[in-house]
């Protein structure tokens, strides 16, 4: 069990005790893996330990000891057995040892990997290159983007999504380019991976990409791309997300509200009124919502009626968007609402009506002091302490 004193070693335990680890474990059935993970703490290893796992890693006769002291190197996560795992990873006969050290390099998480990880994207194995990409994409550094951009022409369809997803941890604006192109993908995965990855880099430069992919026959992909547009929140995306709102499917509507409010322009408010007439609830209730986060001057004809949606999730999000705009225009509503059965709804309109500065919402807020519930009193009188 060799392993174990591996797993000793990347721990600085002392040698005996390793010793007496490795006799207890002889005639075990647990793997060199599993043994070591048994050993190996958080502690970080001495120098003497870290050169004898790379000595066993680069001449070991145990293909499972080598693995085990790829594995180990990976959790000491320091940067001196780099070349000792690149080298295992360019030339050791196991795939399971190169597959170990591809890993370890990434939990390493140094750019100095990225040249010996680089030359292993063109191996024939599938499973090693998307380990590959994933050590890239752990690493985070700008100089990995032209590597993984390279990858997402793998005719691997799993090492292309592996890049994207790379690509997306990185967040740099040189992969904008090659995400767009993987954005017409023929592949529906890949594509809504791109609009991913996309929206993490947050580039204005993926607007017009993204927006013509909210029109992809792929719902999955329309879905990801409006979110990615509510990421980047460019004013630019707003008349495209405003035509996801009539598409088929209910989520794409609902995403594309949401990413209406979070770019929070006033050129979407038509939109999202008509969004308050949706028959799907969760669209209805993210457009009241969205219309809070716009900077309005006056509240929406629809964001009044839905004070009395039937939903009672809308009508306090409408209520709460209705004193975020302060129109005094939504004060009958609100006073309303007072008369509502549920208490939560009670408290929103009273919290809106002393947002308006108005003197009809300070006759209701009066009356609000009258309410069963203490807390809706408890807010009408704060609010009216505050208008003095």
């Amino acid at each position: 069990m060799r392993a174990l004193v591996i797993a000793a070693l990347a721990t600085a335990i002392p040698v005996a005790w390793a010793a007496a680890l490795s006799r207890s474990a002889i005639g075990r059935p647990d793997s060199a893996v599993t043994g070591a993970s048994l050993l190996v703490e958080s502690q970080a290893a001495d120098t003497s330990a870290l050169r004898a796992l790379m000595d066993a890693l680069a001449s070991d006769g145990d293909a499972e000891v080598r693995r085990a002291a790829a594995w180990a190197l990976g959790e000491m996560e320091d940067a001196r057995a780099i070349p000792a795992l690149g080298r295992a990873l360019r030339s050791d006969d196991e795939q399971e040892v190169r597959l170990m050290a591809a890993w370890a390099l990434g939990e390493i998480e140094d750019s100095r990997a990225i040249e010996y990880l680089t030359s292993a994207l063109g191996d024939r194995d599938a499973e090693l290159r998307r380990r590959v990409v994933w050590a890239l994409g752990e690493i985070e550094d700008s100089r990995a983007v032209e590597p993984l951009a390279r990858a997402l022409d793998d005719r691997d369809v799993d090492v292309r999504r592996a890049a994207i997803r790379a690509l997306g941890e990185i967040e740099h604006a040189n992969a904008v380019a090659p995400l767009l192109v993987a954005l017409k993908d023929a592949n529906g995965d890949i594509r809504k991976a791109a609009a991913w990855a996309l929206g993490e880099i947050e580039s204005s430069r993926a607007v017009g990409g993204l927006a013509d992919a909210l029109e992809d026959d792929d719902a999955a992909v329309r879905r990801q791309a409006a979110w990615a547009l509510g990421e980047i929140e460019h004013s630019s995306a707003v008349e495209p997300l405003v035509a996801a709102l009539r598409d088929e499917d209910a989520k794409v509507r609902e995403t594309a509200v949401w990413a209406l409010g979070e770019i929070e322009h006033p050129r979407a408010a038509d939109g999202l009124a008509a969004a308050l007439r949706d028959g799907d609830i969760r669209v209805r209730r993210k457009a009241v919502w969205a219309l809070g986060e716009i900077n309005l001057r006056r509240a929406p004809r629809a964001l009044l009626d839905a004070l009395s949606d039937d939903d009672h999730v809308v009508r306090r999000g409408a209520a709460r968007a209705a004193g975020e705009i302060e129109d005094p225009a939504a004060v009958p509503g609100l006073a309303a609402l007072l008369r509502d059965e549920n208490s939560q709804i009670r408290r929103a309109a009273v919290h809106a009506l002393g947002e308006i500065h108005d003197p009809a919402a300070y006759e209701v807020l009066v009356e609000a002091l009258e309410d069963d519930d203490p807390i809706v009193r408890r807010e009408a009188a704060r609010a009216l302490g505050r208008r003095h």
